[in-house]
């Protein structure tokens, strides 16, 4: 999560508006009843990082408790996707003539997005998958918006997965065999969402079957591999460990427990498999995954490390060369580098922390397929941590930051995924969506215009427009649809959470920005009116509402709640409640 640019304008005259009537009011107060049923999970098992003290005056002056996604099993992102299922008053129109109707709004795309150098964002991508040998076609994961492809190199994206059980996902991968057959592992490993299983198209995308449950296999995937020499032979990590199947799905068998963070296998035999069993190290299997055991020669011992994230090289000679980012403590411990088949391993100390602060959640390595000595890592953002993409052409002597292109294009921050087309286009997923380079990382492609994968918060929609509406989006920011269009400008960057229009006048709007800090905005112009709750405990997306009879009265919710008569002025906050030990959800 990047940190939010500061605001260019504080100050700002006095809203002008017109009085809204009463039936119009209630209407809005339905519609945000009725949004929450798709967004707020049941329960949450984790709470947030209480907030640091921040100077928010300096951008990059953030410390790991305000930096990040929310915690792992996150109340709002540890609710499942799952298209087919809606409260059961909602099932029929009101008429009883049908089910309800559904049109796609947008974001698609954002547009004006800080963080990706003000150009078009999306939402979350997690992994990708480029046709072997057509430059054109790529599938992606999203992590809450189902997998999508493109045929025409990015200009234009097909959602392939709106009818599936679930649309978070974790992995994409193609039958090394047969580039029309796809897998999608539903599931994300660094958010802890459960997901739906393993599915299965023979057509390209145009249909799916469920080859595996959540039970069978190692859900929330991490890796998902195709045996090029028998396609019946599927290999699945994540965490719940490592499975496969011999029967193309039908049977599973699980021979590693405990969270397995990545997965490669060796491109001179595919009897030979890597992985990257969290905090214990890298195991090796040579029988097809039967049996596996964990190597050392220099890595370092199980228990000081904890998520490892694998790159193979498919260059090498007759020995594998792998790469492995072994992280603790949100930190690179190390990036190690092996070219027999890890036997040894080399740490190469030249290599920046580019996980820092947040290498649970966001880390990639990537090999050339063509040299095993050119590398890409993918972390978060060079100007307020360690770095975003970093590259070596040296096998880890030398690195350098290719974030922001000197010649065109930057990336979003949050790095999760890099891939590599046929004749070496480079893909990246990252929390903004999908980048793409046509010459090695000198310059960077947004491919985001017709992508509508945002993970959305919330939503308020406008009262004397119903065209008009915000979102609040997981690391995109505050978004408004300002017409009955597609395209969503930012209006707040970083992440966006709650917020309300003002019924009387709603060209004032109140957003939220992590741990509740507010802002009251009118067009480009921008107030902050935090309250005094630094000291309390709160979500890292905490709760705003508005008083449905009085405009000017919002109400916070840290570790108790707070609230403000005067929002629409000096904005005065007080305590109305005592704690008793948990965050308001």
């Amino acid at each position: 999560m990047p940190s939010e640019p500061t605001p260019t304008t504080t100050v700002f005259g006095e809203e002008e508006g017109g009085e809204m009537k009463q039936a119009k009011l209630s209407m809005v107060i339905i519609a945000l009843v009725l949004c929450g049923y798709g967004i707020q999970a049941p329960f949450h098992l984790t709470d947030p990082p209480t907030e640091p003290t921040i100077d928010r005056s300096v951008r990059g002056a953030e410390t790991l408790g305000d930096m990040g996604p929310p915690p792992y099993e996150y109340i709002r992102i540890r609710g499942e996707a799952v298209p087919n299922w809606v409260p059961k008053h909602l099932r029929r129109a009101p008429s009883g003539a049908g089910p309800l109707n559904w049109t796609v709004l947008g974001p698609k795309p954002i547009v004006s997005e800080f963080w990706s150098g003000n150009d078009d964002a999306s939402g979350r991508v997690v992994s990708l998958a480029p046709h072997p040998t057509d430059d054109d076609i790529c599938y992606i994961a999203s992590a809450s918006g189902g997998i999508w492809k493109t045929v025409d190199g990015g200009l234009n994206w097909t959602p392939l997965t709106d009818e599936l059980s679930n649309l978070n996902h974790g992995v994409v991968t193609l039958d090394p065999s047969n580039s029309n057959t796809v897998y999608a592992g539903t599931g994300e490993y660094t958010t802890g969402s459960t997901g739906d299983g393993l599915f299965k198209s023979t057509d390209a995308g145009a249909t799916w079957i469920k080859i595996a449950t959540k039970e069978q296999t190692s859900f929330r995937y991490s890796g998902l591999i195709i045996d090029p020499t028998n396609p019946l032979i599927i290999h699945t990590s994540g965490s719940g460990g490592y499975d496969r199947s011999i029967n193309g799905g039908t049977n599973w068998s699980q021979f590693v427990s405990g969270a397995m963070s990545s997965m490669v296998m060796s491109p001179n035999n595919s009897q030979v498999l890597y992985l990257g069993d969290h905090n214990d190290g890298v195991r090796k299997s040579i029988n097809g995954g039967a049996t596996w055991t964990l190597l050392g020669g220099g890595l370092p011992a199980a228990g000081t490390i904890q998520r490892i994230v694998l790159a193979m090289s498919a260059s090498a000679g007759p020995l594998d060369t792998i790469y492995a980012a072994c992280i603790f403590n949100a930190d690179l411990e190390g990036l190690y580098r092996t070219t027999d088949s890890g036997t040894t391993w080399t740490k190469l100390v030249n290599t920046p922390d580019f996980p820092s602060p947040q290498g649970w959640y966001d880390v990639f390595v990537g090999v050339d397929p063509t040299n095993a000595n050119t590398v890409y890592c993918g972390g978060v953002f060079p100007s307020y941590a360690v770095a975003g993409v970093i590259k070596t052409t040296d096998g880890g002597i030398n690195w350098n930051d290719i974030t922001v292109s000197g010649i065109s294009g930057q990336l979003h921050p949050d790095q999760h995924a890099v891939a590599f087309g046929p004749t070496g286009i480079v893909w990246i997923g990252n929390d903004g969506g999908v980048w793409k380079s046509t010459d090695a990382g000198a310059s960077w492609i947004n491919t985001n215009n017709t992508l509508n994968i945002t993970q959305n918060y919330s939503l308020a929609v406008n009262p004397l427009n119903p065209d008009i509406m915000m979102s609040g989006t997981q690391d995109n920011g505050t978004i408004e649809r300002q017409a009955a269009i597609d395209d969503w400008p930012q209006i707040r960057a970083g992440d966006g959470g709650y917020l309300v229009y003002d019924f009387n006048f709603p060209t004032r709007r109140y957003t939220t920005y992590v741990y509740l800090s507010i802002a009251r905005q009118v067009g480009t112009s921008s107030t902050n009116i935090t309250g005094p709750w630094s000291g309390d405990s709160r979500n890292f997306i905490a709760p705003m509402v508005m008083d449905p009879n009085d405009a000017s009265t919002l109400l916070g919710g840290t570790n108790r709640i707070w609230r403000t008569t005067n929002a629409d002025t000096t904005a005065s906050w007080t305590a109305i409640s005592t704690s008793d030990g948990n965050n308001i959800n």
